[in-house]
């Protein structure tokens, strides 16, 4: 028996490697195909990728703004126009100055402050159009600045507001209803202007019917600075009393305790 195994085992050993290396040879070289199908895969991908990476994005050129110069001698004897209107965010207006049709500068501003100006600004007066609300009249400027009269009227051409101007800076101010009664008078010469109040100056505003409404002095040489308000009737209901530095001190009311500390107000 052991004769038999020493003599058939090298035949048997023999075919058992013949079938190992028959099942594992086509297996070895089909991974191998896979492994290198992929790495051509990989390889096209990265390389497309490189081909096709766009060029790195330039900024956009600006281009300078135009500074805007004040000109009074460039459009002398020319009639200038002004026209206004507001910002569609109703944050600021916009004022675009034209002669003979041909825009020659513009500017942006809130209240009296002027801002991104660009081109020829005018000296001396302009005709103004305010095509918002439907307004008109006429104003001076210098070095870029209101500076002198200012006249607005309605639309029928009843007067509704009249100004002094000095190097941008509002002087006096008086504004009108449709029918001509005062509505609002200003003084700012004086003004205390570093008042933390919104109302400095002297002034006093009106009902339609004429009665006083409201009314402040808040300047330098008055020592007695306030701000006072009336109903209807034109009997005080409100008063605000001011240092020297515009600061609230104290606060009276009609029916009330006669004096209120301001943090009790809040």
């Amino acid at each position: 028996m052991t004769f038999l195994v020493y003599f058939f085992y090298p035949i048997i050993d023999t075919r058992i490697t013949n079938d190992y290396n028959a099942i594992m040879i086509p297996k070895k070289v089909g991974l191998l195909i896979i492994i290198l199908f992929v790495s051509i895969l990989l390889l096209n991908y990265f390389f497309s990728k490189m081909l096709n990476e766009p060029e790195p994005t330039k900024p956009p050129v600006v281009q300078p703004r135009v500074a805007a110069v004040a000109n009074s001698n460039k459009y002398a004897g020319q009639e200038i126009i002004e026209r206004i209107h507001l910002d569609p965010n109703r944050i600021y207006q916009e004022s675009v100055f034209w002669v003979d049709g041909q825009e020659i500068g513009r500017f942006k501003f809130e209240g009296d402050k002027i801002y991104d100006a660009s081109g020829d600004l005018p000296d001396g007066q302009v005709r103004f159009v305010n095509e918002t609300t439907e307004t008109f009249g006429k104003k001076f400027y210098r070095n870029g600045q209101r500076h002198g009269e200012y006249l607005e009227y309605y639309k029928g051409g009843e007067k509704k507001r009249e100004a002094m101007y000095e190097a941008g800076r509002i002087i006096r101010n008086k504004e009108y209803f449709i029918d001509g009664t005062l509505r609002l008078e200003e003084d700012f010469e004086d003004a205390l202007l570093i008042s933390k109040s919104k109302e400095v100056g002297a002034g006093k505003a009106y009902y339609r019917d004429g009665t006083l409404m409201y009314e402040w002095n808040i300047t330098n040489r008055n020592r007695e600075r306030f701000t006072k308000s009336y109903n209807i009737k034109g009997e005080l209901v409100e008063a605000r009393l001011y240092d020297e530095t515009g600061a609230l001190l104290k606060i009276e009311k009609l029916n009330s305790p006669p004096l209120v500390e301001p943090d009790q107000t809040r």
